[in-house]
């Protein structure tokens, strides 16, 4: 268990090593006679209020337990104690009072130097503290990813929809001397600023290629997810294009064309 959890510690292992090597280690302390969930009943209490829910959790000095898998963002309060607390990113040692934010499909493994106090808030409506549960907690990581990636979805295509709805209708002939040299040195957000784009336009542009890049890094492929719409403009644009220049005036951003090579690499394909 000591090795298991050092290499955690280093905070180097990607996504499903570090989730492999939890669930592993979990097990571990479970299978310990002195150990115990970190969500045993007698620990464990629950407060109400209007839209949210309050879940405070006592840890016995001298402990370690694996938390569960959080469906949600959420806040968490170390009301007492001291802890170190492992995750994908390595180990911290904290002291109360301590804040910090809980992440969708976060695991834990948690060590009470004393005993403590945590104090999760969720924002779901409800009393039954089960029912509550199956809203925040999830049984497995494949559960987890599910809901993050229709979340995901939807965020990508809402940030299309507003990216296509500021577009410009323009080729290349349109172009001034000094458009034309930006374009074709990739610089898209100078190309967009002489074109007349807002600032908030440009910064609309920068979330939906973050966004593009992190679903292929979730091996989801970004492009095929909005093709209906990209499908939908690009038939609009060549109604616009009377020179015939949509091929020449119209490509990915660096970042993008990056992104899905290494995507469909992993996928065994090719641009």
């Amino acid at each position: 268990m000591e090795k298991q959890l050092i290499t955690i510690a280093k905070g180097r292992l990607t996504k499903r090593e570090y989730r492999d090597a939890i669930l592993d280690l979990e097990k571990q302390i479970v299978a310990k006679p002195e150990s115990y969930p970190g969500d045993r009943d007698d620990l464990i209490t629950h407060e109400f209020f209007d839209g949210g829910y309050l879940r405070k959790m006592k840890a016995q000095g001298g402990h370690i337990f694996v938390t569960k898998i959080h469906k949600t963002r959420h806040p968490f309060f170390i009301m007492k104690g001291e802890v170190s607390i492992l995750s994908e990113k390595g180990v911290t040692r904290v002291k109360a009072p301590y804040q910090g934010m809980t992440e969708p499909g976060t695991k834990r493994v948690v060590y009470a130097h004393t005993d403590s106090l945590w104090v999760t808030a969720h924002a779901v409506e409800g009393t039954d503290p089960k029912e509550l549960e199956d809203k925040v907690i999830a049984k497995t990581y494949e559960e987890c990813d599910k809901i993050l990636d229709d979340t995901f979805q939807e965020r990508l295509i809402k940030q299309t929809a507003i990216v296509i709805a500021a577009e410009k209708y323009g080729f290349w002939s349109d172009w001034t001397e000094e458009q034309q040299a930006l374009y074709t040195s990739r610089d898209w957000r100078a190309f967009s600023k002489s074109r007349g784009y807002t600032l908030r336009e440009i910064r609309d542009f920068e979330i939906w290629i973050d966004l593009v890049v992190e679903g292929f890094e979730k091996d989801i492929d970004s492009l095929a997810a909005v093709g209906a719409m990209a499908v939908e403009a690009a038939v609009n644009n060549k109604a616009q294009d009377l020179k015939d220049e949509m091929i020449k005036s119209s490509h990915l951003p660096l970042e993008v064309e990056e992104a899905y090579s290494k995507y469909l690499e992993k996928a065994g394909g090719s641009v």
